[in-house]
């Protein structure tokens, strides 16, 4: 228990048939505190709007905002942080995959002196290929970038309030707030859950969103894809100064003037790799030029529940 204001900040996309679970769950584990709750909905198509505003007509601690469109689960959880009040801001999912009922540890965890508590899956009840996939990309991340990353987790954990003022100051476009809290070098610690599976409704995380996030974290937080350009570079040059030398010994001596297999193969394989280094060094250009667009990462439709004004 604390008499701290902790607020909840999650993300709803098309959570008509849970977001009433999710809401109880999550104050059963907070009757003993001070809290507020701040759903951000994420350009729903569903009922989840109207959900939302009868909601918060009937309960003061619970407020929602409303995006135009979807602009993401990232800058879903960014507008939250900025509204919120809390001494602590507690990130989860709207989905109960990031169950409520770690709530009170990573309170706990928080009042022992940690400024960011991460929620640790000992294990993940999700298909084969998702946890497959997940796994080479954290290892991935890991190997490509020098900031420290929790692993194994999600987008559910605590923030001390001062870290999240340290995050809205950031002129990040390109949002990962794994590797940014990890970035601002916060005293850190972490609970361990188990994460089940989603009960109702259908996920809104699609491959698509899953490839576009894991793009932002390995551009954003480091430059080692750049570097490995240049030393493929060097091995390839290397390499087609040998393959040259060894074509025209070869031309020389038994006076073949056709072109070698060999060579029409390598032509093919370099192309393909200056192909993939041009897409590469293309990923780093847009992001300078979007972030110098100076765009706003959300535009807000509606608010309901907070205090106008």
């Amino acid at each position: 228990m604390t008499t701290n204001l902790i607020s909840i900040v999650s993300p709803v996309f098309n959570e008509q048939e849970v977001i009433q679970d999710f809401l109880k769950e999550t104050q059963e584990n907070l009757k003993k505190d001070s809290y507020e709750i701040i759903l951000i909905d994420d350009g729903s198509t569903d009922n989840t709007p109207d959900i939302l505003k009868a909601i918060v007509v009937q309960n003061p601690k619970i407020k929602a905002i409303r995006f135009t469109r979807n602009f993401g689960q990232q800058a879903a959880i960014m507008a939250g942080l900025r509204m919120a009040n809390g001494k602590a801001i507690i990130v989860m999912d709207s989905d109960l995959q990031d169950p409520p009922q770690y709530i009170p540890q990573l309170i706990k965890k928080w009042e022992e002196g940690y400024k960011i508590v991460y929620a640790k899956r000992l294990k993940r009840r999700d298909s084969f290929l998702k946890k497959f996939t997940a796994s080479i990309f954290y290892k991935l991340l890991h190997f490509l970038t020098d900031t420290k990353m929790p692993k194994n987790t999600g987008d559910f954990y605590l923030l001390d309030r001062k870290v999240v003022n340290e995050l809205k100051q950031l002129p990040e476009k390109f949002l990962y707030f794994r590797g940014l809290t990890g970035w601002l070098g916060f005293k850190q610690s972490e609970i361990e859950i188990i994460r089940p599976k989603r009960m109702k409704g259908t996920t809104g995380y699609t491959l698509k969103k899953m490839m576009r996030l894991a793009t932002d974290s390995l551009l954003s937080f480091s430059n080692k894809p750049l570097r490995a350009i240049t030393y493929l570079g060097m091995i390839v040059l290397m390499t087609g100064i040998v393959l040259g030398l060894a074509l025209l010994f070869k031309a020389s001596l038994f006076k073949e003037q056709t072109l070698s297999p060999i060579l029409l193969v390598t032509i093919i394989i370099l192309s393909g790799l200056n192909l993939i280094s041009l897409g590469i060094i293309s990923e780093y250009l847009s992001r300078i030029f979007f972030q110098t667009q100076d765009r706003p990462l959300y535009v807000i439709e509606e608010t309901y529940g907070f205090k106008k004004e």
